[in-house]
């Protein structure tokens, strides 16, 4: 599958907020805390690889003018599935 879909369309604004724009305000505050105690940089980009890994499959078989809408759609299911990213860290 052939989709060209740059990560600076999505990524940007991932980081530079630290996700605060795109997840709800609980997952938010769970993850900078996360990001406090883990205290690598790299962690920030490892959050976003994580949300794009759960939603690879769907990713991989929609049409290419609706891969913006899933990403932006992108989201955890609760705080038990923010802190099993740990065990992936």
């Amino acid at each position: 599958c052939d989709q060209d879909f740059q990560p600076e369309l999505y990524s940007t604004q991932w980081f530079l907020t630290l996700y605060a724009r795109s997840l709800p305000l609980p997952h938010v505050l769970r993850l900078w805390d996360m990001l406090i105690a883990v205290d690598d940089p790299s962690f920030t980009f490892f959050i976003g690889l994580c949300l794009l890994r759960r939603k690879r499959d769907a990713l991989l078989l929609v049409d290419a003018e609706k891969i913006p809408e899933i990403v932006m759609q992108l989201h955890f299911s609760g705080e038990e599935e923010i802190d099993s990213i740990l065990s992936e860290a």
